[in-house]
C-alpha cells in the first residue's frame, strides 16, 4: 500500500511530503533538509537537523539532538527527525485527530443489542495480545481499537458479531502498518472455525465503509513518543526508555476502560506521561518545550490522569502502594532525579488468564 500527501506542521509547510508503503516509511521536507526514513523493524531514531531557517533562538540552538534508543516504537518507527520537523509533526497530529473521533458514550445511545463495557475491555485485552504473539506494534492495536469504537458509534452490535469486528480491525490494521500483516488463515485459526473466510472479508468491507475509510488515525502512544523526544538532555536515554514504558502501560489502560473513549489521543497521550512522570518520582517542569501545546495544565488532561490513576489503584494496588509514597498530584513537587535510572518495573495491564486469549471468551461474561 502506498499513500503521499501534504505532510506540512502548523505554518502548512508545501514542500514537505509523505510516503508510506509496507516496506517502510520517508518523509522528506526541503524546507529545512530535513530526511527521514524507517521501517517496522527499525526500533531507533536520530533526531537531526542544521536549525536552518528557523526563527526560534531556542530551537534553532537546540536543533541537533540524537537518540540511539528503541524509542518510537510506532507506525512510523522514525530514524532521522529534526526538532522542528517533530514539533510540525505534533501539530499536524492534534489538527486531525478530531476528524477520527469516536461517540463517547456510543454505548448508551447506540448500541441496543445488550452491549456492556466488559465486553470492550476483553476484546480491547486480547488484541493487545497481539503485540507478542504477533510482532505487531501497539499502534496496530490502537488503530484496530480505534475502527471498533467508530462502528460500534454508528452500528448497534451483538456479542458474537464484536468478535468478528475485532478481527476485521485488527487485520485491516496490519495490512496498513505492518511489514508483514496477518495472514488470513491466521485470523481464521484465531476464531476457532467460528467465522468463514467470506464472513471476515466482508466485515472488512462493512467496517471500511462504516469508518468512510479514514484509516490512519491519530494513536496516543505515538504521540506520547514524540512529547518524550521533547525532553532535554539532561534526562538520559535510559530514563527516556523507561518513560516511554511507563506511559504505555498507562495508555494500555486507555485503550482497554471504555472511560477513555471520550478522551482524544492528545489528552491521554499527556495525561499517562504526567502518570509516568509521578511513577519515576520526575519533574514535570523537564518538558517545558511542550508547554507550547498547552496539554499537561489543562482541566480534561488531569480528569484522564486521575481516571487513570484510578483503574491502574484497582488493578494493581500493591504496586500503587509501593510507588506512590506521596500524593499523585503532586508531581511538581517531585524530586527530579535523572542521575539514576533504577525504576521498579511496572505491571502490564491486559488480560491475566494467559491460558484464554480467543475472543470468544466474552462469551461466558
Amino acid at each position: 500500500m502506498s499513500k503521499e500527501n501534504d505532510f506540512g506542521g502548523k505554518d502548512g509547510k508545501e514542500n514537505a511530503s509523505f510516503t508510506s508503503n509496507c516496506s517502510g516509511t520517508s518523509i522528506t521536507n526541503s524546507n529545512n533538509n530535513t530526511t527521514m526514513t524507517g521501517n517496522n523493524n527499525d526500533m531507533s531514531i536520530k533526531v537531526v537537523g542544521n536549525g536552518s531557517g528557523i526563527k526560534d533562538k531556542e530551537l534553532k540552538n537546540n536543533a541537533i539532538v540524537q537518540v540511539e534508543q528503541p524509542l518510537l516504537q510506532s507506525t512510523l518507527n522514525l530514524e532521522y527527525v529534526s526538532l522542528p520537523e517533530i514539533h510540525d509533526r505534533i501539530y499536524a497530529m492534534l489538527n486531525s485527530e478530531k476528524h477520527y473521533r469516536a461517540l463517547p458514550n456510543y454505548i448508551e445511545t447506540i448500541q441496543k443489542d445488550g452491549m456492556h463495557t466488559m465486553w470492550r475491555r476483553r476484546i480491547c485485552e486480547w488484541l493487545l495480545e497481539f503485540v507478542p504473539e504477533f510482532n505487531v506494534s501497539v499502534d496496530t492495536v490502537a488503530t484496530s481499537i480505534n475502527y471498533i469504537d467508530r462502528y460500534l458509534s454508528k452500528v448497534s452490535t451483538k456479542k458474537c458479531i464484536l468478535q468478528l469486528v475485532a478481527l476485521a480491525a485488527i487485520f485491516i490494521a496490519a495490512k496498513l502498518h505492518e511489514q508483514r500483516p496477518i495472514e488470513m488463515q491466521e485470523i481464521q485459526s484465531l476464531a476457532e472455525g467460528m467465522y468463514l473466510e467470506m464472513d471476515i472479508r466482508l466485515m472488512e468491507c462493512e467496517l471500511l465503509h462504516t469508518v468512510q475509510w479514514s484509516i490512519n488515525p491519530v494513536t496516543p502512544h505515538l504521540l506520547m513518543r514524540h512529547f518524550v523526544v521533547l525532553a532535554p538532555d539532561v534526562v538520559g536515554l535510559n530514563t527516556m526508555e523507561q518513560l516511554c514504558t511507563h506511559a504505555d502501560a498507562f495508555l494500555d489502560i486507555s485503550l482497554c476502560e471504555y472511560e477513555f473513549v471520550q478522551f482524544l489521543p492528545s489528552v491521554c497521550s499527556a495525561a499517562a506521561l504526567l502518570c509516568a512522570l509521578d511513577t519515576m518520582k520526575l519533574n514535570v517542569s523537564l518538558f517545558s518545550e511542550l508547554s507550547r501545546y498547552k496539554l499537561l495544565d489543562r482541566e480534561d488532561v488531569l480528569q484522564c490522569k486521575e481516571l487513570l490513576l484510578d483503574v491502574f489503584k484497582e488493578s494493581f494496588p500493591e504496586y500503587y502502594r509501593e510507588v506512590f509514597l506521596v500524593s499523585p498530584d503532586c508531581i511538581a513537587d517531585h524530586p527530579t532525579n535523572t542521575s539514576t535510572n533504577e525504576s521498579i518495573p511496572i505491571p502490564t495491564y491486559g488480560i491475566v488468564d494467559n491460558e484464554n486469549k480467543n475472543p470468544n471468551m466474552i462469551s461466558s461474561k
